[in-house]
């Protein structure tokens, strides 16, 4: 769930969903979760208010640019998130043209 979605529910926007797909990335590189607890209250409070441990230090073959958009993708204010599927898919695609065949 996106930090705004646990806020304020009626300022939810397009942003919310981007988090969610930054969720799924990082799990799809890392095996893991951003945010992890027994129960569902303090992972709720991390996804407001703590930073996720960078993905290169859970998979270290993860290229540096990749984890820079995954963290920009879960950054806790929708407007520092990447703003678009558009952009985002841009940003991919010069990504995978640099790296290595």
């Amino acid at each position: 769930m996106a930090p705004e979605q646990a806020n304020n529910f009626g300022g939810v926007t397009h942003l919310a969903d981007l988090y969610a797909l930054g969720c799924i990335a990082y799990q799809m590189f890392t095996g893991a979760v951003p945010f992890d607890a027994e129960e569902v209250m303090p992972i709720l409070i991390a996804h407001m208010s703590r930073a996720p441990e960078p993905p290169r230090q859970r998979n270290s073959a993860i290229p540096a640019e990749l984890e820079t958009v995954i963290l920009k993708l879960l950054a806790k204010q929708p407007e520092a998130r990447v703003q678009s599927c558009r952009e985002l898919a841009a940003i991919l695609s010069s990504i995978r043209l640099r790296l290595p065949s």
